[in-house]
């Protein structure tokens, strides 16, 4: 099958979980099939780039993701979508997987898609709906909850990062297949430690419903014990987290570290750190929460109800949760923080829960549907999706 992956940002030179999902199931797929990862050219030279088995197609030298509040920019959700229809328009695939976000996109696909009769899948990483929206927005919610919704009912498939966002999702058709995201679970085991790392780890994009301004009060909590508190990543939220991490007197103890170039750097300073904190209230999976799982890093998450972060803890297990405000944040921290046979106890939870996410297995099941809508591209299938096993997805390197 030739595939296009449809999203505006492309890893490694942008760093999230849709990045970072459409890197790993791409490589994966590429052993069998001719993949393509359609974004914004972020390197120099030919917009058309070989890596790791896949065609990395530069559609344009990328616009900026934010605007000056901080949220996606409209401006580059319409240029990307007209950058993106007119790839598809010109060149068949046999399947299209669209990201959700950043919307507008997914239409653009859509008429390639009518125009080329291919069949479109679209992955949803997260659904806000019209409550979350009204929280995000404000007055200017409607449209923006309207035009999501109208996503939601695009393409012959839908596919869910999570059974959570599965259930947000609106509407039986198209039908949603939930295929979880994962880890490189033999690769993480193999990475050894860096020499030091911070007591207690965040790792991700630093926007504002990821509350790492949350954690900066839960560590000021912490005083007393001196923790130290490592930030890794980068977003329109850093210079502020930068002025009210000063403002809480915390200067020495909070270390940001920026954008690490590579897998294995965060995977070290996972296995040098004691504890990974994640104060986001909206996340429609969280790999980096597996992702410290595997590293043997207890992870404790904030409770909230846009949050599919959650569903990755048991309780005491493998992870902690915790209210969505400082002081309880602080206290699951230095639970763990002050006492090591319990950080131990759960440190070996976390690995086993991790290791039953792979991408691999995720990867064979993306084909199987893959092959199943290819199959009947022309039926213009838009009822239930039958998953078929399809051939054996070899390991990635």
């Amino acid at each position: 099958m030739k595939i296009a992956l449809v999203y505006d940002a492309i890893y490694p030179f942008m760093q999230g979980g849709a990045e970072r999902r459409y890197f790993e199931l791409g490589r994966r797929l590429a052993q069998n099939h001719e993949v393509h990862l359609l974004g914004w050219q972020f390197w120099k030279g030919p917009r058309t780039r070989r890596l790791a088995g896949m065609w990395l197609r530069g559609l344009a030298p990328p616009v900026p993701f934010y605007g000056p509040s901080g949220r996606r920019s409209a401006k580059e959700a319409v240029a990307f979508s007209c950058h993106v229809l007119r790839a598809l328009v010109r060149e068949r695939f046999d399947i299209i997987d669209c990201s959700s976000i950043p919307y507008l996109p997914v239409f653009a696909s859509r008429l390639g898609s009518l125009y080329r009769r291919t069949p479109l899948v679209v992955t949803w990483h997260e659904y806000m709906g019209p409550r979350r929206w009204r929280e995000y927005l404000g007055a200017g919610a409607f449209p923006a909850a309207l035009i999501e919704g109208l996503c939601a009912r695009v393409g012959e498939a839908r596919i869910a990062v999570s059974a959570f966002t599965a259930r947000r999702l609106p509407g039986r058709r198209p039908s949603v297949v939930v295929v979880p995201n994962g880890v490189d679970y033999q690769a993480i085991q193999a990475t050894p430690a860096a020499p030091e790392g911070p007591d207690v780890l965040f790792v991700g994009r630093i926007l504002a419903h990821k509350r790492v301004d949350l954690l900066l009060e839960a560590v000021r909590h912490l005083d007393g014990a001196g923790y130290t508190c490592g930030i890794v990543g980068t977003g329109p939220e850093e210079a502020r987290l930068r002025a009210l991490a000063d403002s809480l007197g915390l200067d020495g103890r909070i270390r940001f570290y920026g954008r690490l170039t590579t897998p294995e750097q965060v995977y070290g300073l996972m296995k040098a750190s004691r504890v990974f904190a994640l104060p986001s209230e909206q996340e429609g999976f969280s790999i980096t929460v597996v992702e410290a799982q595997a590293c043997g890093l207890p992870p404790v998450v904030v409770a909230a109800p846009d949050s599919a972060a959650v569903g990755l803890i048991r309780p005491g297990v493998d992870g902690l949760v915790c209210e969505k405000r400082p002081l309880s944040l602080a206290t699951a921290l230095a639970s763990l923080l002050q006492d090591p046979q319990l950080r131990h106890q759960l440190s070996m939870g976390a690995r086993t829960a991790a290791a039953a996410l792979d991408w691999n297995a995720a990867a064979g099941k993306v084909q199987r549907l893959y092959q199943t809508l290819a199959q009947d591209s022309t039926a213009g299938l838009e009822g239930n999706v039958h998953l078929q096993e399809g051939s054996h997805l070899p390991r990635a390197a």
